[in-house]
């Protein structure tokens, strides 16, 4: 089974940005102190941790911008957050499709996300199961 998971708002506690709203990128440059400094939560980190040793294949999928690809690895490294893929897709209108367009490619079966928006895309267009934190 393939699973998604998003980043801020559902592994790490705080939400930083809003995905809906598309923001310049030296405000998303600012935030990247916090983004480094914030732990994931430890529940869901374990819960993915479980996941990964009964052979889950798990993908990561967030709104942040493509450019902070490798700061999301380490800090998952970081972590000790298994994962298989990280796909950023941006935030800003359209960041629901672009969730799904990857969901779509990467054959997510089950999704955790805390974007309501994204939640209902992905289960009304793909059927795939959601997960609110």
């Amino acid at each position: 089974m393939r699973i998604s998971f998003d980043l801020d708002g559902t592994l790490v506690r705080i939400k930083i940005i809003n995905p809906s709203i598309k923001l310049p990128s030296f405000l998303f440059i600012l935030l990247v102190p916090f983004i480094l400094l914030a732990k994931p939560n430890k529940k869901i980190a374990e819960e993915l941790r479980v996941l990964r040793r009964g052979g889950f294949i798990i993908v990561v999928i967030s709104a942040r911008p493509a450019w902070a690809k490798s700061l999301t690895v380490w800090w998952l490294n970081r972590y000790q957050i298994p994962f298989d893929e990280v796909f950023l897709v941006g935030f800003g209108r359209g960041t629901a499709d672009r969730k799904l367009k990857i969901a779509i490619r990467a054959r997510i079966d089950l999704a955790f996300d805390d974007n309501c928006q994204v939640q209902n895309i992905l289960n009304s267009s793909m059927g795939i199961e959601v997960i609110s934190k």
